[in-house]
């Protein structure tokens, strides 16, 4: 008898699906930052000095102008990372007045 009433009652049943569509968010916010490593520096050839238009001949107060250069290459190791915030999650049902919303968990 019980297996009779078991099938009958599969018999009653009407699967469905229920379809909500609804907008879901988290506030996010993000800040980049940047560590900058041990900086190494490396000379690449020899200095080179290069004459301005003053000569320095014997001449009182006189000024000798003259430019150093030299070609460095320069090793600047970076990290770049970012910091996460997350906030508290929403959703918006859009439910019409006078519609029971539930409050899931509270």
């Amino acid at each position: 008898m019980s297996g009779e009433y078991e099938q009958h009652i599969v018999k009653e049943l009407c699967p469905t699906v229920g379809v909500q569509e609804v907008e879901v968010g988290v506030p996010v916010c993000i800040k980049a930052f940047a560590h900058v490593g041990k900086v190494k520096t490396e000379c690449i050839g020899k200095a080179e000095i290069i004459p301005g238009a003053d000569s320095c001949k014997g001449k009182p107060d006189n000024v000798c102008k003259f430019v150093i250069s030299q070609k460095i290459k320069i090793e600047i190791p970076v990290m770049f990372g970012a910091k996460t915030e997350v906030g508290e999650a929403s959703v918006d049902c859009d439910c019409p007045k006078g519609e029971i919303c539930c409050n899931i968990g509270k």
